[in-house]
């Protein structure tokens, strides 16, 4: 067991707030959950360590306990029937055993068995869960704390920014980054590719794609929008990461889906798209030229990878294709969760949990993303782009910000139909009223 160096400062300052200023953990949860690539306890032993975000959440969650607040939240009822399919799939490797080919965590083609992988994985999930609900509860009491913390995730996007330029030139002048930012025991060193606090490039990638929609329309001084914004676009090219690329034109898609779905426009509105438009093309002129060499490299990657130029084109080409099949041939549970991973969560969890669990997770955000909020339509898009660029390219859900967003259109939700069953009330109270 070691502690890091962001462990000597995060630890102790987590329990001061746990004795004092508790809701202030929360907070630093999200404002940290971009550091997925940093540590602040690692378990050398057995392969293990513990997130900035996932301590303070945990101390958050026990002093929430502690205090026995009553959780007012319903978890929806197809997260319920999700768990209930990891839950039943733990059985699979061990009805299976040794019956079907799979790729294990490690990338290893190997025959099925139960593993600790299993375990593991299925713990991580439930955590991220428990997180879910917790913060869900205290969204739903607390309505007025939803812009707060949405504010606090814009800042955390802005300071992963400045650690990955940090990286840059610690890169580029031989200065200590890894033992800070990036010393968790998982993660793939990429070479000089970028990758900030993140556990590698395309993890970087998928958490800045969701600050370009919070950043659009954050709740701060337009001159910290305009520079983070800039920040988002440029390092997500320099990271040479196909999965911004996608998330980009995905969030392009959904930004045009929400300003045309508005048939009448007023002048204000229009003004406001002609200075988008206009900023728009002096962003991508000044990017074109300044950064043309990493933007080229990005799309040549990208084009590769469609082609199955490359290896890592062909990997994820074939590794979807197998797990896939799986998933396909066990459609019920899967194979169990925790049993592969593949190179994108989706087929990872089709493999995992079958068709039946795909079929769920699908419901589960489908009635997420038909929560009616116009003031929630940037979560929306943010839940989206993380969604389908962890489908696309990215495996591991288990970052606290994947979480952040569907609670925060979960609790909007509620809300929603609570106003529903109300004016419903009043209505048939006025009715007898009336009648009598």
């Amino acid at each position: 067991m070691s502690i890091t160096f962001l462990g000597y400062i995060i630890i102790p300052l987590g329990i001061i707030l746990l004795l004092f200023r508790s809701r202030y953990l929360l907070y630093i949860s999200v404002l940290l959950c971009g550091f997925s690539g940093a540590s602040v306890i690692n378990f050398d032993t057995i392969g293990f360590s513990v997130q900035p975000s996932y301590y303070t959440a945990i101390l958050w969650i026990v002093s929430e306990i502690f205090h026995k607040h009553k959780l007012k939240y319903k978890m929806p009822k197809s997260m319920i029937a999700f768990i209930m399919v990891i839950l039943i799939s733990l059985l699979m490797p061990v009805i299976f055993e040794g019956k079907t080919y799979r790729m294990d965590i490690d990338s290893q083609v190997t025959l099925l068995k139960f593993s600790t992988a299993n375990i593991t994985q299925t713990t991580y999930f439930i955590f991220c869960i428990v997180f879910f609900v917790f913060i869900s509860d205290y969204m739903k009491k607390k309505p007025n704390e939803v812009e707060k913390i949405i504010n606090i995730y814009f800042g955390g996007v802005y300071i992963v920014c400045l650690v990955t330029i940090y990286q840059i030139f610690a890169f580029k002048y031989n200065l200590t980054f890894n033992d800070i930012f990036r010393n968790g025991i998982h993660g793939n060193i990429q070479g000089t590719r970028i990758y900030g606090p993140c556990g590698e490039a395309s993890m970087l990638a998928y958490y800045l794609i969701t600050g370009l929609t919070i950043c659009w329309r954050a709740k701060a001084k337009i001159i910290h929008r305009v520079v983070c914004f800039i920040m988002l676009l440029v390092l997500g090219i320099m990271s040479y990461s196909s999965t911004f690329f996608v998330g980009a034109i995905i969030w392009i898609i959904c930004e045009a889906y929400y300003i045309l779905r508005k048939h009448t426009f007023s002048q204000k509105q229009i003004l406001y798209g002609i200075v988008f438009v206009c900023f728009a093309v002096l962003l991508i002129l000044i990017i074109t030229n300044v950064l043309s060499e990493s933007l080229e490299k990005t799309f040549d990657q990208f084009v590769t990878k469609l082609e199955r130029r490359n290896f890592s084109g062909q990997e994820r080409s074939e590794t979807f294709r197998m797990m896939s099949l799986i998933g396909l041939k066990y459609p019920l549970f899967g194979i169990g969760f925790g049993s592969t991973r593949s190179k994108d969560l989706f087929s990872t969890w089709l493999a995992n949990t079958g068709v039946l669990g795909m079929v769920i997770v699908l419901v589960f955000l489908g009635n997420l993303l038909m929560t009616k909020s116009e003031s929630m339509k940037h979560i929306k898009i943010a839940t989206i782009l993380v969604w389908a660029c962890m489908f696309i390219s990215v495996p591991e859900p288990y970052n606290l910000f994947v979480w952040l967003f569907p609670a925060i259109l979960s609790v909007q939700r509620q809300g929603t139909n609570t106003l529903k069953v109300r004016m419903k009330t009043l209505k048939v109270n006025k009715f007898y009223i009336l009648k009598n």
